[in-house]
């Protein structure tokens, strides 16, 4: 994919922000920003994932073991990368 000026500009201002942030984050407005200029749903998708699985610890400890949630998680993936349907991806699962 070839950035534009303006996904190279949204680029370096979050990282100007994580870099200047006391705790590394970036600002969920950036974040919006970024992915709507991005404007691929697989890119979109991965970035989401990726941010999911950054907290899936935290998730894992509060729900104690809890596999719907890296269920849900993988399939997600699974529709992303179509290897299933959105119909099949949204079934209940128990």
């Amino acid at each position: 994919m070839k950035y534009n000026e303006t996904i190279k500009s949204l680029i370096k201002k979050g990282l100007d922000e994580v870099t200047n942030s006391s705790t590394g984050h970036l600002s969920l407005s950036t974040r919006r920003a970024i992915l709507q200029a991005i404007n691929e749903p697989y890119i979109i998708g991965r970035i989401s994932i990726l941010c999911a699985l950054k907290v899936y610890p935290i998730w894992n400890d509060f729900f104690r073991n809890d596999t719907k949630i890296i269920g849900l998680i993988e399939k997600t993936e699974k529709y992303l990368l179509g290897q299933t349907s959105k119909k099949d991806s949204v079934k209940r699962t128990c």
